[in-house]
């Protein structure tokens, strides 16, 4: 392919030079079947989670609609990275030539830029939620949040377009199959999208953060203010609010967690002027921390939220129950629990509303039981 660039550990070089770097090898085997698995278990968190209707009532709707957009885009994400090695020929050509490599590129860019961003909208909704409780419940509701989401998918979408417009290029890495932002070639234009891209990702850890530790704060603060008169209030707000913070608070963790590695290698990769890829186990664990973020978001999805569990136990309710599928005994277990509360709140139901004169026979046999 004339003209079609390849990145090649130390250098780019024409990709017809390159005979052995992209054929098909054990490190390419696994990171298609992670990426298989992130999609199955993205997947499946789907069908958990576009199951549980939107809670309104409850002023959870934003981070519940978050969580409906991370798992689209950790879905996409995945099955992209699954799709793309196979697009490589051994003589590192690419199927449909450099405008498939960037229309890839660009969507699979636009997947990883625009995650950290609903998660900064999350920190900031619990944030706002428990500092500023009137104006959160007044002015900050459901189409608020899907307003800013939208802003923040068109200045990504923008912000992607810079090169095709000179700024900055896609390529192709052979070592991991997939094509995405030139970040290392040392031109002027990958220097500038990666410092603009890389800035922008280290702003949205730091906020993340700070946003996530003051949420913290403030929930404590809440809880030492509540009464003790006010018990069953405390009670419904751990069992509602309470595990869709934590939630949030997980997930903002498990991203600094895997962001940050990257983003501070590379910022000190470009200090020292190295605009070519490092290779070793640094860079390795660095870039495959990115990736792993999305399989393990529905993890915590499943553990902090008690509808989305019992949702997961409803889909293996046909397994036999056993003593390893603890899954299924817990949820068949919740189904009876359910059904004595039913019939004891229709008993009382019936009781309290049966009506007509009583005869002496029954109120005499009735004070003679009662005494």
């Amino acid at each position: 392919m004339s003209g079609f660039q390849v990145y090649n550990n130390s250098n780019f070089t024409d990709g017809v030079n390159i005979t052995t770097a992209c054929q098909w090898n054990i490190a390419k085997t696994i990171l298609t079947f992670v990426f298989a698995i992130t999609f199955l278990v993205n997947l499946f968190a789907a069908l958990v989670i576009f199951r549980i209707p939107i809670d309104k009532s409850r002023k959870l709707a934003n981070v519940q609609i978050c969580v409906r957009i991370l798992n689209i885009l950790d879905l996409c994400q995945a099955f992209l990275m699954c799709i793309m090695p196979f697009f490589v020929s051994p003589d590192c050509g690419w199927f449909g030539g450099v405008p498939s490599c960037s229309i890839l590129g660009y969507i699979g860019s636009i997947l990883l830029v625009i995650s950290p961003y609903i998660v900064t909208v999350m920190s900031f909704d619990r944030l706002l939620s428990v500092w500023r409780p009137l104006y959160y419940r007044s002015h900050f509701n459901m189409s608020v949040t899907v307003k800013i989401v939208v802003c923040i998918a068109v200045f990504v979408l923008l912000q992607m377009t810079l090169p095709f417009v000179g700024v900055g290029r896609y390529m192709l890495y052979e070592g991991r199959g997939v094509c995405l932002l030139d970040m290392y070639s040392g031109d002027a234009g990958s220097i500038v999208i990666t410092s603009l891209y890389m800035g922008e990702g280290l702003v949205s850890i730091i906020l993340v953060a700070v946003w996530s530790i003051l949420t913290v704060v403030g929930v404590k603060r809440m809880s030492s203010q509540i009464p003790q008169s006010s018990q069953m209030n405390r009670q419904a707000r751990k069992a509602n609010i309470g595990q869709f913070n934590k939630m949030t608070l997980a997930i903002g963790v498990l991203y600094i967690v895997c962001y940050l590695p990257f983003v501070a290698r590379k910022f000190i990769e470009m200090v020292q002027g190295k605009h070519y890829l490092t290779t070793g186990p640094a860079a390795s664990i660095t870039f495959g921390l990115i990736f792993l973020n999305p399989l393990a978001n529905p993890i915590v999805y499943v553990a902090f939220i008690r509808s989305y569990r019992s949702k997961v136990r409803h889909y293996f309710a046909w397994l036999p129950c056993r003593a390893a599928n603890c899954a299924c005994g817990a949820y068949r277990e919740d189904q009876k629990k359910k059904t004595r509360h039913q019939s004891t709140v229709s008993a009382i139901s019936i009781t309290s509303t049966s009506s007509g004169p009583v005869s002496p026979n029954s109120r005499t046999s009735s004070t003679s039981f009662e005494l």
